[in-house]
């Protein structure tokens, strides 16, 4: 229904990271540690779970993985630092327990659903690749006729 969703899942699809033996490192780095601060907040939580669940989780579900791949926050968290978690994400933002990627890889159901889910992203991808050396991408509407979008 939603056409500009759909060119954005599309382009996720194509553009996302790849590959056929992927890496928990890799895919911590690129997809879940959106910010950069080697820690996951509450929404990069949420992202972790959809990934390793392969669809969207209940809060029972974040909280299994949440438990399993956290750990005690060695250091002070300091309040006050970054904006709080608001929403669904607070719930997994807390200030004694930390998500990192030590303690990620320590969850097998965590670590594993990440790899299963970057390996059916990467099948899912080959299905879409038609042509290998595409530069363009021409969008056909309804309306459009397909040999006049063809030969642009």
């Amino acid at each position: 229904k939603d056409v500009q969703y759909a060119f954005a899942y599309f382009h996720y699809v194509m553009e996302t990271f790849d590959a056929a033996d992927p890496d928990v490192r890799e895919l911590w780095r690129r997809e879940l540690d959106g910010d950069g601060d080697g820690e996951l907040d509450g929404n990069e939580v949420l992202t972790l779970a959809a990934m390793a669940i392969g669809k969207e989780p209940d809060d029972e579900a974040v909280d299994r993985l949440y438990e399993c791949a956290s750990r005690r926050r060695r250091l002070p968290y300091i309040r006050g630092l970054l904006a709080p978690a608001t929403g669904r994400a607070a719930r997994w933002s807390r200030p004694g327990r930390v998500v990192t990627l030590r303690s990620l890889e320590k969850c097998d159901e965590a670590r594993d659903g990440l790899l299963r889910h970057a390996k059916r992203r990467s099948k899912r991808r080959d299905a879409y690749a038609l042509e290998k050396n595409l530069d363009e991408v021409a969008f056909e509407m309804l309306g459009d006729d397909v040999e006049k979008t063809r030969s642009q």
